[in-house]
């Protein structure tokens, strides 16, 4: 069994992630500003320091690592749709706050104008947040 130290770079790590426990490797994911907190304040930024940063963090604290284990795939089917979710949620306010905002400070014909051209959008996306919806509840 091998050890690896990655960063917890949410879900860019996820294919490293999947490789290693396919291959049974002990994983070990931490915090990348717990390793930055750790080595100080550092001039200077590009991988190689980063990487020697990570696996000075790694020889330093290897005697306190707590070990990954994979989550139940329930879990994570349902994390990565609350996530949607919220992207969905986020674009809708993206839309409709700054024509409401127009309204809201007398910009009515061109507030209601920016709505109009945005409503088939805002509707699709309304639609979609209430499938997901309904997916998570079924899980």
């Amino acid at each position: 069994m091998s050890n690896r130290e990655s960063p917890d770079t949410g879900i860019y790590n996820t294919g490293l992630v999947n490789f290693l426990v396919h291959h049974s490797a002990a994983i070990w994911i931490e915090m990348p500003l717990r390793i930055k907190k750790a080595g100080g304040l550092e001039r200077g930024r590009d991988d190689r320091s980063a990487s020697c940063k990570i696996a000075w963090y790694a020889l330093r604290y290897h005697d306190q690592a707590k070990l990954w284990k994979p989550a139940d795939t329930s879990i994570e089917k349902i994390k990565h749709l609350i996530v949607q979710r919220e992207r969905v949620v986020n674009t809708l306010k993206l839309l409709t706050v700054p024509a409401q905002e127009l309204i809201d400070c007398g910009c009515i014909e061109e507030g209601n104008m920016v709505l109009k051209l945005q409503q088939p959008v805002i509707k699709t996306l309304q639609k979609t947040k209430l499938q997901i919806e309904s997916v998570i509840n079924k899980k």
